[in-house]
């Protein structure tokens, strides 16, 4: 005591207990003992609560205060047992402080947060996973996640963790991967679900990111679909379309061209374009591109004119050739 609140023994034994209360506790005290004495009506004797004590140098901190009523003779006597808890309240505090930006965080990021017990039943579901959903958080807490997932997952899904706690053989957790969500209005969409276990207490529970991919999807396919009519219009022209980096490596060679210099892909991809020049062109086309990258002054890159090519047969053809630059990241091509 003499410790907590800073007084010695000397300054305190023989005077009123309500010195090491602050107010209004200092000015109730008195009356609180005369009530309790003539009505036997206790407030804090016998249970004990938080109260808020006061030290020597007038400092205020909180406390658990238990007291007890004891006799001896006819005297009546009354015992406080004192427990600072100042540290405990700055921990509390500091760990509300800390839920709370974490609520926040969870409550603001643009990926759905589902948490679920071992059993499959969530516990907590971020705004950002009602909107992904479609569902309120009341209507899937307390629900089995399953409810989430289309067909063959939801079959699945109690059987996938009931084997896991039982073997602690993981398909999806720690390492993520693409599957497929389930709507509230039953439609099914693309997402990538990341799984992390942790324990409270005794308890184990699994948390989930979920983000929607639906729209990066649309976008993959348009890109893929935008390639494939590429493809398909370079393969059917009737004009040779080459294409080589800026060291003069054949990167892509269409049909046309196979027909034109009678070449196979495999005999030209990745060798130096000039071997469908004859000379001089042969031996001077590399020191053409060198010079080219150097000073950017150009012969024929943008304008186009008549040259010869040399097919496979060694024989020698007048052509018509136009020659584009274009980048792709760092990396310069030209197409011819």
């Amino acid at each position: 005591a003499e410790r907590i609140f800073g007084y010695k023994s000397v300054d305190v034994v023989g005077r009123n207990v309500k010195v090491l209360m602050p107010q209004p506790y200092h000015s109730e005290h008195d009356d609180y003992i005369r009530n309790y004495l003539r009505t036997g009506k206790a407030k804090i004797i016998g249970i004990g609560r938080e109260v808020v004590g006061r030290r020597g140098d007038g400092s205020t901190f909180p406390m658990e205060l238990a007291i007890s009523e004891f006799r001896l003779g006819e005297d009546r006597y009354f015992t406080g047992i004192v427990r600072d808890i100042t540290e405990r309240k700055r921990a509390e505090a500091e760990l509300r402080s800390a839920e709370e930006r974490m609520r926040s965080v969870v409550n603001h990021v643009v990926d759905g947060i589902i948490s679920i017990s071992d059993r499959g039943v969530v516990t907590t579901f971020n705004p950002a996973a009602e909107q992904i959903f479609g569902y309120r958080s009341n209507e899937v807490i307390g629900q089995n996640v399953k409810m989430l997932m289309p067909e063959p997952y939801r079959g699945e899904h109690d059987g996938y963790i009931a084997n896991y706690l039982h073997t602690g053989q993981a398909k999806i957790i720690g390492i993520g991967r693409e599957v497929v969500g389930r709507r509230k209005d039953g439609a099914s969409f693309p997402m990538e679900l990341a799984i992390s276990e942790f324990r409270l207490g005794e308890d184990r529970y699994f948390t989930g990111i979920v983000r929607d991919i639906t729209e990066r999807k649309r976008a993959e396919q348009e890109l893929r679909d935008a390639g494939e009519r590429m493809r398909s219009v370079v393969n059917h022209v009737v004009d040779g379309i080459i294409t080589i980096d800026e060291r003069g490596k054949i990167e892509s060679y269409n049909p046309a061209a196979e027909k034109t210099f009678g070449y196979e892909p495999a005999e030209v991809l990745g060798r130096n374009v000039k071997m469908l020049m004859p000379e001089p062109y042969y031996s001077e086309h590399d020191a053409y591109i060198e010079n080219y990258t150097r000073t950017g002054h150009a012969k024929i890159i943008g304008t186009g004119r008549e040259v010869v090519g040399k097919r496979k047969d060694g024989t020698t053809f007048p052509m018509e050739l136009a020659v584009s630059e274009f980048h792709i990241g760092q990396r310069r091509y030209f197409t011819g």
